[in-house]
This record gives structure tokens, C-alpha cells and sequence, in this order.
């Protein structure tokens, strides 16, 4: 990819000069829209300059809808048109507080990524709206001031002091996931995976495969309303294959990280309750169950087929797609900027099953 050269005796920036000669690149064809651009580095030895003029130059690039940043992956074009007229702002409320950019959500908080990647889409193909991403942890008075000339938002992490901060902006809004309450908000538009069908499919799996002792591990089972639809889908399968619910095969944890799951599971295996199916709610908490069984000797499939009622890369699972997601949610904010007296919706995602080696049709 070659590059006209800068004019060092201008009195224009040179920042200014490489977003233009870029730019020019751009709006003329000449680099493809999801084309990705050279590393930083060698942009600096192309154009002679620091890495700061760099930085700055696809700063204003990424601002104006043009590019895309994507850690570990580069910088790529999404965008041919001059700077769109109205920006959609993709807000995020960070779990931790070394998460300080945007662009670090990839890398901290991965999972949300891919929601992003459904909303660049949706943006690639339009001309009406460009994107802006925003890490908000400030106080609602500076979320205010970063939206206030944006056409809408689409928010993820919230909870229930964020939601108040975004309602505050007075912008059409849409969630994805609920908010992390103990209530629902039935007066808000919200995307989400579906609770009670991930964990509905993973259980039925293991119904069909002939397994009559199922256990299930999540958490919280009453604190939130996605928790108890969780219970909901694990009993109708159980009762679609004419299974008694026994309560005592149930693993409430307090989270869902590796090592409470280790020591919930550890617990739930010194009980001696026999079970020969094993349904946990996230691919990290199975990883820490797997490990207490180990401990025993139990064998994955052998002695016990696991299932995931969300996306593992090892193990029989409920995959949400969480890239059309964000494609929801966009059609979404789109009907609520156009028609803002429509009703709000919740509306649920469901699973697909993916059926790998953790899980077999149990012995006769």
C-alpha cells in the first residue's frame, strides 16, 4: 500500500496531513472498505513521522466513522463517506476499572466483543449514522456532556445506577442483556440470549441421550429474573422427558467463576448424590466443576456427560449469537430514533445447539 509524502515546509500539522492523505486513500476507492490498513510502525517509516502523529491522525479517522480499531487485529477501513451526520453511541460500563478505553474491551471483557462486531456491521451499511464507542464510569453529567449530539445509544454492562445516568441523556436507547438487577425494566427496549432456552437445549441434550440423574449448576437462583427463567428451562425439559425434579441435584453458587464452581461442585460431590448428566450455566464455572470431578476420578464422557448452557470451545453447548445481537439491537435503536412512541420490547435470542465430544448416549 503506498502513500503520497508529506510536505515537512507546510505549515499544516502533520497529523492533519496524514488523515488526509489517507482519507483521500479512502473516499477514492483506493483502499476497500474492510481492507486493513498497515501497522502503526510502518505508517511511521511510510510517512516519516512519530508514532503520536500516527495515533492521532487515525484517531480522527476512527472519530469520523472511517476506521475501525480492533485490538490484536489492526485498524480496518469501514467506511467510504465523509463523516456521517448523526453518530450512534456504542456505550459500555466497564466490570473492572483498569478497563479505560474502548478499544481495550476487546481484550478485557471479550465477550462483549462480538456485540460490537454485529453493530459494525449494521453501521457498514447505511449512510445515515456513524459510530462512536464510550467506556462510561463518570458521573451521569459527563456521559451527558460525551452524547449530547448523538442520535441514539446502544448500552451494555448496565445496571441500575447506569440506566439512570443514560435515561438522564434524554436519547433513545436500547440495552443488550438485561440490566444487572433484581427486576426486570418492561419500559425499556432490551436484546438478550434467551435464559431459559440456553439452559432448556442443554439439559434436553442430555434427556435424549438417555441420562435420568441430571444436575444442574448456576447461580443466584433468586436474585435476578434471567436466573430463574435459567431453573425454568432445566424443569420442562426435565418434565418434557418425564423426570422428577429433585432439587437436591440443583448447585446454587454464589458466582460463576472457576474457583467457586470448583469448591461448589467439590461440595455438591462429598453429598454423594449419583447423577450421570451435568448442565453449568457458563464455560468458566464448568472448567472449575471439571476439576473438582477430576479430583474424584470422574471421567468426562465416561462417567459424566457436561453440557454448556453457553458457548464453550470444549464442551457440548447452547452457542448464542451474540454478533447478530447487535445487530438487533441497531435495527432496534433505528425503529425506537424513528418511531419513539413505539412499545418497548424485550426481545430474546435463542440458543443452537453444538454437540461435541463432553457429552454420550448414556449405558443401558
Amino acid at each position: 500500500m503506498t502513500f503520497e509524502q508529506l510536505d515537512f515546509s507546510s505549515p499544516k500539522s502533520l497529523y492533519l496531513q496524514v488523515t488526509e492523505i489517507i482519507e483521500r486513500k479512502i473516499t477514492n476507492n483506493e483502499v476497500a472498505i474492510g481492507q486493513k490498513l498497515p501497522p502503526e510502525e510502518d505508517l511511521c517509516r511510510t510517512f516519516k513521522v512519530s508514532i503520536d502523529t500516527v495515533r492521532d491522525a487515525l484517531g480522527i479517522l476512527v472519530k469520523n466513522g472511517y476506521l475501525s480499531r480492533r485490538p490484536r487485529r489492526g485498524t480496518f477501513v469501514i467506511s467510504s463517506s465523509p463523516k456521517k451526520q448523526k453518530e450512534i453511541g456504542v456505550v459500555v460500563m466497564p466490570r473492572e476499572d483498569y478497563v479505560e478505553t474502548f478499544e481495550q474491551v476487546e481484550i478485557f471483557q471479550e465477550f462483549l466483543y462480538p456485540y460490537i462486531v454485529g453493530i459494525e456491521e449494521k453501521i457498514k451499511g447505511n449512510d445515515i449514522y456513524g459510530m462512536r464507542g464510550l467506556i462510561c464510569k463518570e458521573t451521569e453529567a459527563a456521559l451527558e456532556a460525551k452524547v449530547k449530539d448523538m442520535a441514539g445509544l446502544i448500552c451494555m454492562g448496565m445496571t441500575a445506577g447506569t440506566l439512570s445516568m443514560v435515561r438522564k441523556t434524554g436519547l433513545p436507547f436500547v440495552v443488550i442483556n438485561d440490566v444487572i438487577s433484581d427486576a426486570l425494566y418492561p419500559e425499556i427496549d432490551v436484546v438478550t440470549d434467551d435464559p431459559f432456552h440456553g439452559v432448556y437445549i442443554a439439559t434436553k441434550h442430555l434427556v435424549e441421550l438417555g441420562h435420568k440423574s441430571i444436575a444442574l449448576m448456576f447461580s443466584e437462583r433468586d436474585k435476578y429474573e434471567w436466573t430463574v427463567q435459567n431453573l425454568e428451562g432445566y424443569r420442562k425439559a426435565l418434565e418434557e422427558g418425564n423426570i422428577e425434579y429433585n432439587d437436591n441435584l440443583v448447585i446454587d453458587l454464589k458466582d460463576t467463576d472457576i474457583f467457586t464452581a470448583y469448591f461448589g461442585v467439590k461440595d455438591f460431590l462429598g453429598k454423594g448424590m449419583p447423577f450421570t448428566g451435568f448442565v453449568g450455566i457458563a464455560p468458566q464455572a464448568c472448567t472449575g466443576a471439571i476439576r473438582a470431578m477430576m479430583e474424584k476420578n470422574i471421567k468426562i464422557p465416561a462417567n459424566v456427560s457436561i453440557t454448556c448452557a453457553d458457548f464453550s470451545t470444549r464442551l457440548t453447548c447452547a452457542s448464542f449469537d451474540r454478533v447478530e445481537i447487535g445487530r438487533i439491537a441497531f435495527n432496534r435503536l433505528l425503529e425506537r430514533i424513528e418511531n419513539p412512541s413505539i412499545a418497548p420490547a424485550r426481545i430474546l435470542v435463542p440458543a443452537k445447539l453444538i454437540v461435541k465430544s463432553s457429552s454420550r448416549k448414556i449405558s443401558e
